[in-house]
């Protein structure tokens, strides 16, 4: 059982909502789509014997002559027990 760190894909996030939204929280999927076009290597994955257990991200802003604008992280949740 050793854990794995990675990028999230689509499915991958869509699963992290579905956690998301079990727990009464309320992210917006349009919200969620718009932050991972802008910056799809900020969501990350926790697998455990292949199987995503967490998520969370770090996601930044570009903005013109400017590295990073701003950051946002979130998307931090286990799959539920």
């Amino acid at each position: 059982m050793t854990p794995v760190v990675r990028k999230m894909n689509l499915s991958d996030l869509e699963l992290a909502l579905e956690w998301a939204q079990a727990e009464g929280w309320g992210p917006g999927k349009g919200d969620v789509a718009a932050f991972f076009a802008a910056d799809p290597d900020g969501f990350w994955a926790l697998e455990l014997d292949g199987e995503m257990v967490a998520s969370l991200s770090a996601v930044g802003s570009r903005v013109a002559s400017i590295s990073w604008a701003s950051t946002s992280c979130g998307q931090i949740i286990g799959r539920p027990a």
